[in-house]
């Protein structure tokens, strides 16, 4: 723009006027920020507290914070080298020691800076200015998506029941005249005819975004029918809204987009707010302007602007409307225009300057000039989207610093200190040597005239691979020859003057979407060349994340099959889809799971965690150096940290574990930049990333993989009319489309854009903005797929393919066409070279290789260790013949402490395992481990003197209705491990517990007649023994005892069974103790409760026996299903 002025020194800005920069990519842009902060300080004299920055991310205002103090630091060291003609003039102004001085306080105070985002700046209003506003002074933050999920899912409920008189769906009732089932078959939402249309997702979508529709959008539905579905869609959507809007009041919530909107209904009812943030802040620095919109640009525009505010006050606004690529996050580039606009009517008023910084310090001159030809061409679109004439690009071309920059520098002289100027004195990337043959941009074109696009990115990706092995070998070739060269002429360089190179981490890869990285990532790993995905968001919604929530639902639940089984699948213990079935006490991994339940239920989080990231397999991959160990890891380390704080300041327990972690895997649950992907190594990596996450970054040689082809679907119609967003779902239901293809069909008729085109053409104008992004972050060199898209054609297959190929008829000396065969060619010529370089070398090494013995180890290396094991394990290595009676005197049993609570132990003992199973009433889902834990679970909760087991067996036959103590607690049960709970069924297990609590189980005792003192469920023990056959290896014993009671002062075991048996009489009692070898448990059982009688005081001949109850079996008046052990056969004397 002509009434903009160059900028070529920060120094060079008026501070006693407001300032418009718009800065272009590579121009220098945080440099001149940190710089006009600096004279705030220095210049102004003012304080820290009085100078506002507002930054993008939190990420960028802690940056920005670090930079400036370090400046201010070495301005009071005197360490501050700026050799800039105009900052000389200021310090002389000034003097050394008021310069000195200023930099102090301010360093003192500057823990006072106020340096935000935007969200942090309206929250410091809020809590400044909360008083005067008469906003709650105590609030909460929370994160709208959490509530907005619970209020669509209730209101989905709502859709069967009742519906609220004063809701938009009951206004829209009434409106149509319907009821509400009428009006849903109507709109064919769960008609039997029409279910077919009714998509769910889709539905649920469209509400999700019109709820999440921000004040500034307008949403257009004024083309559908008055009672159309979408219609319906928006009147639940307002509901939503306001019920949202009440629960954040009634619960002094608050959400951060809230604050940004309390800040400006403020400033419109209360005008005297602006005067008081305008006295609070002198100057007022915006960063990424282009990023904004309209509500921020207000907000600003009344504190800095206003007419009645302090003439005093500056409002800096910095940015690039060609770089504004987050549209999809709410910026609005309208608002860069409206605001630059307004600061043109300053302008007049001699009250604001307008200025743009032209120079590009990053990359080369023949760059920078083959790059302004592709932006000036005019088939660039930068103005597809129908703007007004203020709001219309007119691309400036960059121009190059006077002087070549080198590898390590992104300044101009001016903008160089002393010491940054010795280190531009090092040797450049020489690109006559380095990238021989290479033009600043290089086109790929098929050698093959690939005519898919998936055989052409195929082909590309292979282009790439070699090429960048291309490149970076023939570096190091270049380097090793003049490191050869110098060690025959003495020529020995110190650190700050050795040669610069190119390494893998000078090459990035900027893709469009994560399929295109994943893709591209794949084909450098097949390559051993070392990559990258940098900035990759979503560490919680990846496979590791997974990993841990299927872990700890798997603790959780440890006997529930289907928990178990999606853990052992994960890289925590490796299992495959062959032998994830089988898990018994006798795996290796077993115990591992063990102690993983033992922390999870003593909420031992860092315990667990630590545990889990130092397993065996882990440390082997790092030895072996497998295939992205280091990924994973650092992607299990980022979550335990994120995770293990959150559980230890809540306090929480496993079920609050899980649903922690489930919150956090929703995808819009953080803000983008906490789950971004750590960086797993410092070594050289060829960087991966989209080219979203890629602005603010240059590389020496850029790649540019993806785009040639779009989406063809669209699911919203998305533009700007007039200044303002529009926002249209698109319809899915028959009787809106075909309402809205009507519309569009009369608008082609009458010649008017149809909302179809002004999607598109707002589509392609975010396309050339963010291709300007990733061609303007190489610095030498930038390579481009060339690709005529003939359908669904992308950013790349069409306007940058007939930009590109216009050059390459037209011969333009600063693009050149490559193909995979010649680099391939290449390749082929410098391995042949390579390997007979190698074979000289190796004849004329006359070292024989050292040859190390195989190290000696301790005999019996492998027998010097004690293994935990339990009934399962000895059960399965043929052990029945174990003695446990000759063992130490330290032999114990720990009864309550040592061991988890967990009965998986018990449940993996294949009850019914080659055992005939038969059900009389029962369903077949009431069999196996999974019914066997609800009955231990109701059984450890039941209250054996419910009035409910006093009544006669015919009194329990002729009622079909359970207390609700006992109904409750079965139905809880049966919906924990996923068992049908109709009435039904919950009756028919009422009645087994009630014939459990009246069969005599003893000759004189009824369950229900044991008190809670004398009983104890669910007994742990642990135990050392050093005789074991047939090994003869030493080892601890564990497991878990359904039941120790005392019954006439004798200790009694009792074990429940849920097995399945053809009959319950004790012979066939007798074969299932057997061929199960519950004969071998009770034995294990037996010697545990020894050393518990032992620890308290009592002997042996105050053990009773034990119990073994089937309860399928067990009848009242019958012996069936109790099978009993005494004293002598338990202890196996």
């Amino acid at each position: 723009m002509s009434d903009m002025i160059s900028l070529e020194s920060p120094y060079q800005f008026d501070l006693t006027k407001h300032g418009f920069i718009e800065a272009s990519a590579g121009s220098g842009k945080t440099y001149t920020i940190e710089r006009l902060y600096l004279r705030a300080i220095i210049q102004e004299g003012i304080s820290t507290d009085q100078i506002l920055a507002v930054t993008f991310t939190e990420k960028a205002a802690s940056e920005l914070k670090d930079r400036i103090r370090t400046i201010l630091q070495k301005l009071v060291n005197r360490e501050f080298e700026e050799n800039d003609k105009h900052w000389n003039d200021i310090v002389s102004k000034i003097g050394e020691c008021e310069v000195k001085g200023r930099a102090n306080h301010a360093i003192f105070h500057f823990d006072e800076s106020a340096i935000f985002t935007i969200h942090g700046f309206c929250q410091s209003v809020l809590n400044e200015f909360g008083f005067d506003m008469g906003r709650q002074l105590k609030y909460q933050l929370i994160d709208d998506s959490i509530i907005i999920d619970s209020l669509i899912a209730q209101k989905f409920r709502q859709l069967t029941g009742q519906i609220n008189p004063n809701s938009s769906v009951a206004s829209f009732l009434n409106r149509s005249g319907m009821g509400l089932a009428e009006l849903l078959e109507k709109i064919e939402f769960w008609t039997a005819g029409s279910y077919g249309n009714f998509n769910s997702f889709k539905f649920d979508s469209v509400l999700r975004q019109l709820v999440r529709l921000d004040k500034t959008t307008e949403l257009r539905l004024t083309d559908f029918e008055d009672h159309s579905p979408m219609r319906f869609i928006e009147a639940m959507a307002d509901d939503i809204k306001q019920e949202l809007q009440d629960f954040k009041l009634q619960n002094g919530c608050i959400s951060y987009n809230d604050m940004i909107y309390q800040v400006q209904d403020s400033l419109i009812n209360q005008p005297d707010l602006a005067n008081q943030i305008s006295n609070r802040f002198q100057i007022a620095i915006i960063d990424e302007f282009q990023d904004t919109d309209s509500i921020q640009w207000q907000i600003f525009k009344s504190c800095f602007l206003g007419a009645n505010l302090n003439n005093k006050n500056r409002l800096i606004l910095v940015g690039d409307p060609k770089q504004s690529i987050y549209g999809f996050r709410g910026a609005d580039l309208n608002s860069y225009f409206s605001a630059r606009q307004e600061f043109v009517k300053l302008q007049k008023n001699q009250k604001a300057n307008l200025y743009q910084i032209k120079v590009n310090h990053r990359s080369t001159k023949p760059f920078i000039e083959a790059a302004n030809s592709i932006f000036s061409s005019q088939e660039y679109p930068w103005n597809q989207e129908s703007l007004t004439n203020n709001q219309r690009f007119e691309f400036q071309p960059a121009q190059s610093p006077k002087k070549e920059l080198s590898k390590e520098s992104s300044q101009t002289e001016s903008q160089q200190t002393e010491s940054q100027q010795k280190e531009s004195l090092k040797t450049v990337i020489d690109e006559s040597k380095l990238l021989k043959d290479r033009k600043p941009f290089q086109l790929f074109n098929s050698s093959t005239d690939a005519k898919t696009k998936t055989k052409f990115n195929s082909e590309y990706s292979k282009f790439i691979v070699n090429e960048i092995q291309y490149l970076v070998n023939q570096t190091n070739q270049q380097k090793n020859n003049k490191k050869e060269n110098d060690q025959k002429t003495n020529n020995i360089k110190t650190n700050s003057q050795q040669d610069n190179y190119l390494s893998y981490s000078d090459i990035g890869i900027l893709v469009p979407t994560k399929n295109d990285a994943n893709y591209i990532l794949s084909k450098l790993e097949m390559a051993a060349i070392p990559a990258t995905f940098y900035k990759q968001v979503g560490v919680f919604q990846s496979r590791e994340a997974y990993e841990i929530l299927y872990v700890l639902e798997a603790l959780a639940e440890p006997n529930y099959t289907s928990n178990l089984r999606k853990a052992l699948l994960t890289r925590f213990f490796g299992r495959n889809l062959l032998n994830v079935g089988s898990f018994s006490i006798d795996d290796p991994l077993y115990q591992r799971f063990q102690n993983w339940v033992d922390f999870a239920s003593n909420q031992k989080w860092p315990q667990l965690f630590r545990s889990m990231l130092t397993i065996d397999e882990f440390i082997n991959a790092a030895t072996n150096n497998e295939s992205n160990w280091q990924r994973y890891r650092t992607n299990y380390e980022q979550i335990f940290e994120y995770l293990v704080e959150k559980l230890l300041s809540n306090r929480s327990d496993i079920v609050g574990a899980i649903a922690t972690m489930k919150e956090l895997m929703r995808q819009d649950s953080l803000p983008e930049e906490d789950t971004i992907h750590r960086q797993d190594t410092d070594l050289p990596r060829v960087k991966v990333m989209t080219i979203h996450a890629s602005k603010g970054l240059e590389f020496s040689v850029v790649f540019i993989f993806g785009g040639i082809t779009a989406g063809t679907q669209i699911s919203n119609f998305d533009f700007y009319e007039n200044g303002k967003r529009v926002f249209i779902p698109n319809p899915y239901y028959n009787t809106d489309k075909a309402n809205f293809d009507l519309v569009e069909k009369a608008k082609e008729k009458n010649k008017e854009t149809t909302y179809k085109d002004k999607h598109k053409n707002h589509q392609t104008s975010e396309w050339a903005r963010l291709y300007y992004v990733a061609i303007t972050r190489a610095k030498y060199s930038c390579y481009l797929p060339l690709y005529d898209a003939k359908t669904a054609k992308g950013p790349v297959g069409s306007f940058i393919y007939n930009i590109l190929n216009r050059f390459t008829q037209e011969n333009h000396p600063q693009f050149q066409i490559v193909s995979e065969i010649e680099i391939q060619k290449k390749n082929e010529k410098r391995n042949v070279k390579k390997i007979a370089n190698k074979k000289t070398n190796n004849a004329n090494n006359n070292q024989k290789a050292i040859k190390f013995e195989p190290p000696v180890l301790p005999a019996n290396i492998w027998q010097r260790k004690t293994d935990l094991v339990s009934f399962s394990s000895l059960s399965h290595s043929e052990a029945e013949n174990q003695d446990f009676n000759e063992t130490s005197a330290e032999d114990e049993a720990d009864l309550q402490n040592q061991m988890p609570k967990d009965r998986a132990n018990k449940n993996q003992l294949n009850e019914n395992k080659n055992i005939q199973e038969t059900v009389n009433q029962l369903p077949q889902d009431f069999g196996g481990t999974i019914f066997g834990n609800a009955v231990h679970e109701i059984l450890e909760n039941l209250n054996f003197q419910d009035p409910y087991f006093e009544l006669t067996i015919e009194q329990i036959e002729t009622t079909n209705q359970l207390p609700k103590s006992i109904d409750t607690l079965i139905d809880e049960k049966l919906q924990k491990y996923n068992l049908m709970n109709e009435v039904s069924y919950r009756l028919q297990v009422g009645q087994m517990l009630f014939h459990l609590m009246n069969a005599k189980i003893l000759p004189d005792l009824q369950l229900k007649n044991l008190l809670p003192v004398d009983r104890l469920h669910e007994l742990a023990f642990l135990f050392y023994s050093n005789r074991s056959k047939p090994k003869n290896e030493p080892h601890f014993m564990n497991g878990l005892i359904d039941l120790v009671f005392r019954h006439q002062n004798k200790i009694y075991l009792l074990d429940w069974k849920t097995n399945y048996l053809s009959a319950y009489n004790q012979n066939d009692l007798h074969t299932a103790m057997v061929h199960s070898k519950y004969d071998l448990q009770y034995q294990v059982y037996c010697h545990a409760i020894k050393g518990w009688l032992k620890d308290h005081g009592r002997s042996a001949n105050d053990f009773g026996g034990v119990v073994y109850l089937f309860v399928r079996g067990v009848r009242i008046g019958s012996t069936n299903g109790i099978y009993f052990v005494n004293e002598v056969e338990s202890y196996g004397y």
